[in-house]
């Protein structure tokens, strides 16, 4: 009742309050338990806020251990796409990594300002295909040091049980991050809705397993590509 007084200055009235002045009170002061016991609620039991702050932790480990080199873990990742694909296209570098197109582009400029990929000509200006440089080989092979060691820190911060739930958590959720940001991409782009079937995002609490949605996903990144 004591930090209420200021907005309800009838509780210092001497005089007995009224019926309309009592329904007030106690509304203030129910409203304020509920939100008391819905916040301490949120703050319990929260999976977004937990997830961020693992976001936080976790890449500033690769990012510290990567910084004598001047690098940083989305650019490590980026490199390995790129010596995996040989030609890496944009399209298919944010599908992997579940980047956006502003994003990776911001990197790529950046690496290759730096002289460690370079832009491959092609009749697409749009695509700008991408390769790595045998700077950029030298500089993957001299971090591999750098990455074991963050990602032994990390196991160590996360122990084998978190390691192995955070793995099937990437197994269960990818293919439904993917799509989802492949469908805020054609938005972007203003093209309507995409030309993907609505199987292809699992509604909540749909029951598929890891499994079965991987299949689509990969089923409708090779129509996609055809």
């Amino acid at each position: 009742m004591k930090g209420m007084t200021s907005r309800a200055p009838f509780l210092h009235k001497s005089k007995p309050l009224t019926t309309s002045e009592v329904v007030y009170a106690y509304t203030r002061i129910a409203l304020r338990i509920s939100s008391e016991k819905t916040a301490d609620h949120i703050a319990r039991s929260c999976l977004a806020v937990r997830v961020r702050m693992l976001n936080h932790v976790l890449p500033n480990l690769y990012d510290e251990a990567l910084r004598p080199l001047g690098l940083k873990v989305s650019q490590l990742n980026i490199f390995v796409v790129a010596a995996k694909l040989g030609l890496a296209r944009p399209a298919e570098v944010c599908d992997l990594l579940l980047l956006d197109p502003s994003t990776l582009s911001r990197n790529v400029q950046r690496m290759q300002a730096h002289g460690w990929l370079e832009v491959v000509p092609d009749p697409n200006r749009r695509a700008q295909p991408f390769r790595i440089t045998a700077s950029g080989r030298a500089l993957l092979k001299r971090a591999t040091p750098f990455w074991e060691q963050a990602q032994q820190q990390a196991a160590d911060l996360l122990g084998d049980e978190g390691v192995r739930v955070l793995s099937q958590i990437e197994k269960q959720f990818w293919p439904w991050a993917s799509a989802c940001r492949r469908e805020r991409a054609v938005l972007k782009l203003g093209q309507g809705s995409s030309t993907r079937p609505a199987s292809a995002v699992p509604p909540h609490g749909s029951g598929r397993s890891p499994a079965r949605s991987l299949a689509e996903a990969q089923r409708i990144r090779r129509a996609d590509r055809s």
